[in-house]
């Protein structure tokens, strides 16, 4: 069940993104032949106006399927193919923009019900229910082996209540000694045995979790829509800035391939959530569409910036690149994306099986 939870929230990810294309597409005058979704084969459809709207049987997103994409249809004013390169663009990106705005939503809807979020001066009033969480646990280290899983909440340490400093100061004072972690995971409370490390990596500690205070931060409702708009773009700022170190590292040969998860990560960070409850479920669903609207934009072949991309190239050139080029381009792109999904598979499952 956890699966196909996980499946239906990155399905509903790709299926609001599809409906951006199609929303700017018919608001532009091009005839959308059909909004999908999930994938075919087809359960059922039913056409309103000029659209076949299809519901179909593989539930892992969605897709849009444009009038007159290349450049032999140009003559017709309903293709895609004959508007001009802002229209086009519009289009492509809006995409990306509607991914934005539903994680915009979501986050103004996340402070307004109570949000997990790290403890700090600026939060401190708006914080209920203050507690220690694991953020991360480390593979390969004590922590794992014992079956500590973020999201875990830490009630105490050898049976006395702790906070992150003090969680820290005791376990280093300990070193090489088993500890009892009590924590709660969805509800329930349960104890259990950490043999700490004497030696160990640099950065990750005897036991191998990353912790913080924590609480639910919940905001009355102006603050929320205040707070959700203004840290929507800081929360896309930094995973631009993340990407940027990601490709810097790819060019250099230097990724940490345990900071980079596929779908599999994905889907295991999405089961944890789910079992935690909604209030955990709905950061990680905002930071995926972030994600996805980030990524798409990015002027990689066969992602939506990449097709901007070209327009840019036929606004400069005066007209467009071959579509046969294009074609060929995007073909490869969209394999080398294939294999990086591979990639990051095998390694989640090496990570976390």
């Amino acid at each position: 069940m956890t699966i196909f939870i996980s499946v239906l929230i990155l399905g509903f990810l790709v299926v609001i993104h599809e409906l951006g294309h199609c929303i700017a597409a018919k608001r532009a005058g091009v005839l959308v032949e059909e909004f999908g979704v999930g994938f075919p084969p087809r359960l059922f459809s039913v056409k309103r106006g000029e659209t076949v709207y299809s519901f179909n049987l593989l539930p892992l997103g969605g897709f849009v399927k444009i009038y007159g994409e290349t450049e032999e249809f140009k003559d017709n004013p309903r293709s895609f193919a004959s508007k001009n390169i802002g229209v086009r663009t519009g289009i492509v990106f809006a995409g990306v923009f509607m991914n934005f705005i539903i994680g915009m939503l979501l986050l103004v809807v996340s402070y307004s019900i109570g949000f997990p979020s790290p403890v700090v001066n600026e939060n401190e009033a708006f914080i209920q229910n203050q507690s220690l969480t694991i953020v991360r646990v480390l593979p390969n280290t004590p922590a794992m082996n014992a079956g500590l899983r973020d999201g875990d909440v830490i009630t105490a340490l050898n049976g006395k209540g702790v906070d992150a400093t003090g969680f820290r100061e005791f376990v280093n004072d300990h070193k090489g000694n088993g500890v009892a972690i009590t924590i709660e995971r969805a509800g329930e409370k349960k104890m259990i045995f950490v043999a700490t490390r004497k030696e160990y990596p640099a950065n990750e500690g005897s036991v191998g979790i990353a912790l913080v205070d924590q609480g639910m931060l919940r905001y009355p409702l102006h603050l929320a829509v205040v707070h959700g708009v203004k840290d929507s773009f800081v929360i896309v700022g930094k995973i631009v800035a993340a990407f940027a170190g990601l490709l810097s590292g790819i060019l250099h040969g230097a990724v940490n391939r345990d900071a980079v998860s596929g779908p599999v990560g994905v889907f295991v960070l999405a089961g944890h959530a789910i079992q935690s409850g909604i209030r955990y479920v709905l950061p990680l669903i905002i930071l995926i569409t972030f994600n996805l609207a980030v990524m798409n934009v990015l002027p990689l072949p066969a992602l939506d910036g990449g097709r901007i991309f070209f327009f840019i190239l036929e606004k400069i050139k005066g007209k467009p690149v071959s579509s046969k080029i294009e074609n060929i381009i995007h073909g490869t792109g969209f394999v080398l994306l294939i294999v990086l999904m591979l990639f990051l598979t095998v390694g989640d499952i090496k990570r976390f099986f």
